[in-house]
C-alpha cells in the first residue's frame, strides 16, 4: 500500500478537516479550567517541559494520571486542563505530564520522561490520592499509557496502577514509519519493534480498557482490537459516531458512558 494510504490512516489532520475547531474549543476550555483551578507545578527533570500541573481534589479518593497525544511532536499539559474538572468535582485529583518532543529527542527518551514523571508524581501524592492510580492517555498518550503498563518501576517511590484507560491509542509504531509524520519521529523497524507495546510483555496486573472513535479509520481499531487480543485482561471498544478528537472529548463528559467508565475505577 502506498504511503498515502497510510498518512490517509493515521494522520488525523488530513482525516478530520475541521481539526483546529477542536483544537479552539480545548483551548477556551483550558482558559476555563486554569482560571478555576491552580494546579501544584512538579518538575521532573531540568527541561522546561519536563513538569507536570497536578490538580488537588480537596477530598481526594484517588489520582488520574493523563498523558496527552499529539503524535509525540505537539502539545503540552497546559493544553489539556479542560480534562481536570469533571474529575475534580468527583474527588479525583488529576495529573497532567508534559515531556520533550520529537524531533528534539525521540519516542524511547519521551518514554523515559513519562516513566519519572509518573514516579515524581507518586512521590508527591497524599495518602487518600495514593487509593487509585488510573493512567490514561489519547493517541501518542495511548501508546504511553500502554508503556507504563508494560514498564517495571522499582525503588521506594515505583508507583501503583490499579488501572489504565487508553483513547485511540497507538501500539504498534512499524505502520507509522510509512507516514509524512516519521520525519519528526525518525522511526525505523528497531526502534519501531522495541517501543511497540504490542511486541513487549506487559508487566502491570492493572486492567486496561482500550477504546477508539467508532468513526476513525479501521487502522485505529485494528490498533486496540490487536492489543486486547495479545495482552491479557484489556478490553477493546469502539466509541460510536466519534473521530479521533471527540473520542478524547467523552472523557470529560459527564454525560457520556466513557466518562462513567472511568469514575467507575476509581470506586
Amino acid at each position: 500500500m502506498s504511503d498515502t494510504y497510510w498518512d490517509r490512516q493515521y494522520n488525523n489532520r488530513l482525516i478530520v478537516p475541521d481539526f483546529a475547531d477542536y483544537f479552539a474549543a480545548w483551548k477556551t476550555r483550558t482558559a476555563e479550567a486554569r482560571a478555576a483551578y491552580m494546579p501544584l507545578h512538579i518538575p521532573y527533570g531540568d527541561h522546561a517541559r519536563q513538569a507536570v500541573d497536578l490538580f488537588r481534589a480537596p477530598a481526594p479518593r484517588g489520582t488520574l494520571f493523563f498523558i496527552h497525544g499529539g503524535y509525540w511532536r505537539a502539545f503540552s499539559r497546559e493544553d489539556f486542563a479542560w480534562i481536570a474538572p469533571p474529575f475534580l468535582a468527583a474527588g479525583i485529583s488529576v495529573a497532567l505530564p508534559s515531556y520533550r518532543l520529537c524531533p528534539e529527542v525521540g519516542i524511547s527518551d519521551i518514554a523515559a520522561d513519562i516513566e519519572q514523571a509518573l514516579t515524581t508524581t507518586w512521590s508527591r501524592l497524599g495518602q487518600h490520592e495514593r487509593r487509585r492510580l488510573v493512567v490514561s492517555g489519547h493517541s501518542a498518550g495511548g501508546h504511553l499509557t500502554a508503556h507504563c503498563l508494560a514498564t517495571k518501576f522499582e525503588g521506594k517511590d515505583a508507583p501503583y496502577i490499579t488501572s489504565g484507560l487508553s483513547i485511540s491509542g497507538l501500539f504498534d509504531l512499524a505502520p507509522l514509519m510509512r507516514t509524512s509524520m516519521n520525519d519528526d519521529l525518525k522511526l525505523d523497524p528497531i526502534s519501531a519493534d522495541t517501543l511497540s507495546p504490542l511486541h513487549r510483555p506487559r508487566v502491570s496486573a492493572a486492567p486496561l480498557l482500550s477504546v477508539y472513535g467508532g468513526s476513525e479509520p479501521p487502522e485505529w481499531h485494528h490498533q486496540s482490537d490487536r492489543l486486547a487480543s495479545q495482552w491479557p485482561d484489556v478490553t477493546s471498544a469502539a466509541l460510536p459516531f466519534r473521530n479521533h478528537f471527540t473520542a478524547l472529548d467523552a472523557l470529560a463528559d459527564p454525560e457520556h458512558s466513557l466518562h462513567e467508565q472511568a469514575l467507575g475505577m476509581f470506586a
